[in-house]
């Protein structure tokens, strides 16, 4: 139906004045559109322009009356000074000659939105879209001083492309206006233009007095002729969405007065509102239905950048108006420039508007983890409660993608839940984003996972990279094409250098050889390796790489033998012929290599995550010479297949390519030293694993953790070999039981103890051993750690029994020093404290100062649950003094802040503050939250001593939080002791505001949290 830019949809059975034919200024009348009270409307012709318009005239009756002239003048001068695609084009104002004021609009097709509702809802994305395109015109109208005072259905126009026009500006007046001076003559106008009846009510306008507006829409302000702004606008646009969301009106009535009533005195029924509706909306909704102006947004901007962020084209308009707004994410740096694809990206964007899961496909080396990470970037604010990269290629176990999503949101492990469940729930209603690269590399746990939080999580979406197709049925489907190449033929420099391809080669062409450019003597050959390369990235990218030794025409000569594959590949148009192209990419740069070149490529394969030189050597031959595999290395960096890191000291590590390292990884399937080359890397984790048993103990403990977080993907690789490996069950203890110590430190506890579970179940039924012995005791560290107390218990037991059958005699005081704990935390204290003197024996006999400096902990720890000897003061200093001897920082950081609550239950509140001072001091430079859990613990204590309550609470929230992450209850004497605290806290506070400090610690990191209490406690240099 075709409607016009008129004040209202009009009763097209009203009388007219004007016929066919009739000339109103310089447009001719073709026929009426409509009339009511306020204006009739015709259907006009330009004959200048040969253009259809709208010609809007005032009714007779009002013709010669001056306010009602006025407001016409007003309403076209406030359409004349807008321009806005929402919004109705002014072509002008004319004089008929018989007097009549004529204002020309343009014609627009479409229906109104009250036509549109029908008393039905609209589907949630269109009353959104629409709604957002409503609340832009009236932003831009806002801006120009100008408030509509009469949004409603009536008054919206949909075209047929869903363009939204606004309409009506005839009750339009300047922000800040007291009570309009005069009404309108006559009474009120129905929607369709006709006289109100008595008794009845259809949306009646009101200009009734000076109040002027349409009951049902009109704001509380209009009603009692008060100050209208932006705001008054904004209640009518809450009244719009209410009903385009549920078809129905938020404020009813029969008649307008009890319209009027309703939307002074009742509340709209929210309830009504469609479940799927994001919470945001329904928040910014109840907002602008506020009954005063003060409680609704700040803005019309506000609403529609809300609206949009539920629509996710957020980020659009961040950057088309310079907004910003913050999401949290973990998306790697860039580290090259995004060329091109600016059609892919747009593709690929609207494929993610409308699916939950999108995965991009194509194989190593075309460019789809960039192209994820490009169309992240740019999306951010679509996904306002965050943006989550995962690359499985490095997770040498599937089972470790739970643990690696969990990692990057930062889920807890937590006993009686999976890691997913906790994934799960931490993602369900958040409207978010999980990016899962290569996700061929663990294909079917990342359809499990990505099946689970479809089901689980409503608001989420997952976008995937992958070299085949995960077989969900709500997957969306991208072939990541190849940039575009130059077409054939003779080609200046600008054409060539235009494309995609090309400019991507000419940028990675400049890195290494400053000032390449694409010229005319060149151009034709660039064309040539860009078309025969078929535009894939990483094609393009190694031979750019040659450009410092070879010339464009001697790197195009060279592909004419080794391509044909990639020509015969390149034009079958299926994967298996992308395979062929990507691997033939691959395949001419192996060919260039020397044979020794190709040998320490397969054999570096075996290494996950990257190596070092050091390791490279001791791994890929059984005696290499260092500087013979440092010469190696430096031609595979050059041909762009190794990349060289630095870490903050400049020394280097080297890593593959992913397509290069998968590449390399079926070479080295293929070489007889392959399992040689498997048994040399893990003997060198396990000699690595072994070397950092001890430093993760003393004074190199800081060294030890930092190498480790570089090497812990290699341990696992050779964990994983241990399965084929001879002996392999042994050794797999062996290596457990040697690093267990930094998935404590860590805090990766759930990880530790499925690890060492997994290798104890492949090793029984063998011979005790050493080994199993001691995985034993590591097994039930983690157990007790986590509030696991009985299986800790059946573990030191088994352990006992292993050391026993062997005469195992140093590994007895670890088993005493693990039963004291479970008897602690079980309340036995008695049994515990017999346990422990009988553990500080024998590693006295040992030789052990670190084992006695723990045990003479863990006494204090007793003596102070107790009440005893000083709460254990004189024990916690013995043992700092031994814990500082050996260099254990960790151990020394716990010690010293149960020595300062030792110092607080005796009054001694100076002397605690230099010990937490000195805690916090260590923590600094440690990634330790067990400890740090426990420092902060202490420092609550003392807040708490000190009559800091509300500091106290807070402190207490992080703890709390900080022990959920990590998975680490509270035993039961710390529980009681938490409790007492925050009773104290909720005594000086009252409940309430005790409760509202703990929610606000709960809030902040583990990071923030040490320093709040770091300035709290005075400690210099913490921020």
């Amino acid at each position: 139906m075709g409607r016009y830019a008129g004040p209202l949809p009009m009763n097209r059975h009203a009388d007219v004045r004007f016929a066919p034919g009739a000339r109103l200024g310089s447009y001719e009348v073709v026929g009426p559109l409509g009339a009511g009270g306020m204006g009739e409307v015709y259907l006009g012709r330009d004959t200048r322009l040969d253009r259809d318009v709208a010609l809007k005239v005032l009714p007779s009756r009002l013709s010669h009356d001056a306010e009602s002239i006025a407001r016409f003048r007003r309403e076209a001068l406030a359409l004349a000074s807008l321009n806005h695609p929402n919004l109705a084009t002014v072509h002008g104002f004319e004089e008929s000659l018989d007097g009549s004021l004529v204002l020309v609009l343009e014609r627009i097709e479409g229906v109104t939105l009250a036509e549109r509702l029908s008393g039905s809802p609209l589907p949630l994305e269109d009353a959104l879209q629409i709604c957002a395109q409503v609340a832009q015109a009236l932003e831009v109208a806002h801006e120009h001083g100008i408030v509509h005072r009469d949004i409603k259905p009536g008054n919206v126009m949909i075209g047929p492309r869903g363009l939204v026009k606004v309409l009506d500006f005839g009750l339009a007046r300047r922000a800040g206006a007291g009570p309009d001076p005069a009404a309108w003559p006559g009474g009120p106008a129905t929607e369709d233009g006709d006289t109100l009846a008595a008794g009845s009510f259809d949306g009646a306008e009101s200009t009734s007095g000076s109040t002027v507006g349409t009951p049902g829409y009109m704001s509380p302000e209009q009603i009692l002729a008060g100050e209208v702004d932006g705001r008054t606008d904004e209640f009518s646009l809450g009244c719009v969405l209410y009903e385009c969301l549920t078809g129905r009106r938020a404020f009813g009535g029969t008649t307008a007065e009890q319209a009027m009533r309703a939307t002074l005195e009742a509340e709209p029924d929210l309830s009504a509102l469609p479940a799927r509706l994001p919470e945001r909306v329904r928040t910014l909704l109840a907002q602008c239905l506020a009954k005063s102006p003060a409680g609704r947004p700040e803005s019309m901007r506000t609403i529609r950048l809300e609206i949009e962020h539920a629509l996710g084209i957020r980020r659009a308009s961040a950057l088309r108006e310079t907004g910003a707004a913050f999401v949290a994410h973990n998306l790697p740096a860039p580290t090259t420039s995004f060329i091109g694809r600016e059609g892919t990206l747009s593709a690929c964007g609207a494929a993610l508007g409308h699916t939950r899961l999108l995965t991009l496909l194509g194989l190593g080396g075309s460019g789809k983890t960039r192209l994820a990470l490009r169309l992240a970037e740019t999306r951010l604010d679509a996904f306002p409660e965050g943006v989550w990269f995962v690359d499985v290629a490095p997770l040498a176990d599937a089972a470790r993608l739970d643990e690696a999503l969990a990692e990057a949101l930062e889920v807890p492990d937590e006993p009686g839940r999976t890691l997913l469940e906790g994934i799960a729930r931490a993602l369900a209603g958040r409207r978010a984003l999980v990016i899962l690269d290569n996700a061929e590399t663990h294909l079917a746990a990342c359809a499990a996972l990505a099946g689970r939080l479809l089901g689980a999580c409503p608001e989420l979406k997952l976008l995937v990279t992958s070299r085949e197709p995960m077989g969900l049925e709500a997957e969306t489907t991208f072939a990541v094409p190849s940039l575009a190449v130059p077409a054939p033929g003779r080609l200046t420099a600008a054409d060539v250098g235009a494309t995609e391809s090309a400019l991507l080669f000419a940028e990675r062409a400049r890195a290494v050889l400053p000032g390449f450019t694409i010229d005319d003597g060149n151009a034709g050959a660039v064309a040539e390796i860009c078309r025969r390369l078929d535009g894939i990235p990483l094609a393009l990218e190694l031979a750019a790489a040659r450009v410092r030794l070879l010339g464009v025409e001697q790197i195009r000569s060279r592909l004419d033998d080794r391509f044909r594959l990639l020509q015969r590949g390149a034009g079958a148009g299926t994967d298996s012929g992308r395979q062929r192209t990507v691997r033939a990419v691959i395949q001419w740069s192996w060919d260039q290599l020397l044979p020794p070149e190709q040998a320490l490529m397969r054999r570096l394969a075996v290494f996950s995550g990257g190596w070092t030189l050091e390791r490279a050597t001791g791994v890929i031959a059984e005696h290499a010479d260092e500087f013979d595999v440092l010469d190696l290395l430096t031609r595979l960096v050059e041909r762009s297949l190794v990349v060289v890191e630095r870490d903050a000291h400049g020394d280097a590590r080297y890593r593959f390519l992913e397509s290069v390292w998968r590449f390399a990884q079926e070479m080295l399937a293929a070489d007889p030293e392959r399992d040689a080359v498997r048994e040399r890397h893990l003997a060198c984790y396990l000699a690595l694993a072994k070397r950092m048993q001890a430093d993760l103990s003393n004074e190199k403990l800081l060294a030890a953790i930092a190498e480790l977080a570089q090497e812990e993907e290699n341990v696992l690789a050779a964990l994983a070999w241990c399965d084929h490996a001879p002996d392999g069950a042994r050794r797999a203890l062996q290596l457990l039981v040697a690093i267990h110590r930094y998935w404590s430190i860590r805090g990766r506890l759930v990880l530790g103890r499925r690890l060492l579970e997994q290798a104890l179940a492949r090793d029984a039924g063998r011979e005790p051993s050493q080994e199993r012995g001691w995985a034993l005791v590591r097994l039930s560290g983690f157990m007790t750690t986590m509030g696991d107390f009985p299986a800790a218990g059946r573990a030191l037991e088994e352990s006992l029994r292993v050391f026993r059958a062997m005469g195992e005699t140093r590994g007895m005081p670890a088993v005493l020093a693990g039963l004291g704990v479970v008897a602690m935390a079980e309340g036995r204290y008695e049994d515990a404290l017999k346990l422990n003197e009988e553990c500080r024996a024998a590693y006295e006999h040992n030789g052990q100062p670190r084992g006695v400096g723990m045990t003479v902990h863990n006494i204090g720890t007793i003596e102070c649950l107790l009440g005893r000897n000083d709460y254990g003061r004189p024990r916690f200093e013995a043992a700092l003094a031994l814990l500082r001897q050996v260099g254990d920082a960790v151990t020394e950081a716990l010690c010293l802040g149960a020595l300062a609550q030792s110092l607080i239950r005796l009054g001694q509140l100076d002397a605690a503050t230099g010990r937490l001072r000195e805690c916090l001091r260590l923590l600094e430079s440690l990634e330790a939250p067990r400890e740090s859990a426990y420092a902060l613990d202490a420092a609550a204590e003392l807040m708490v001593a000190r009559g800091q309550m509300a500091e106290a609470a807070r402190m207490l929230g992080v703890v709390s939080a900080a022990r959920l992450a990590i998975g680490l209850p509270y035993m039961p004497h710390e529980r009681d002791d938490a409790d007492a605290m925050a009773r104290r806290i909720a005594e000086a506070l009252g409940p309430a505001a005790a409760g509202q400090a703990t929610a606000d610690g709960r809030s902040l990191t583990l990071d923030q949290g040490l320093a709040q209490a770091a300035r709290f406690l005075g400690v210099s240099g913490k921020e």
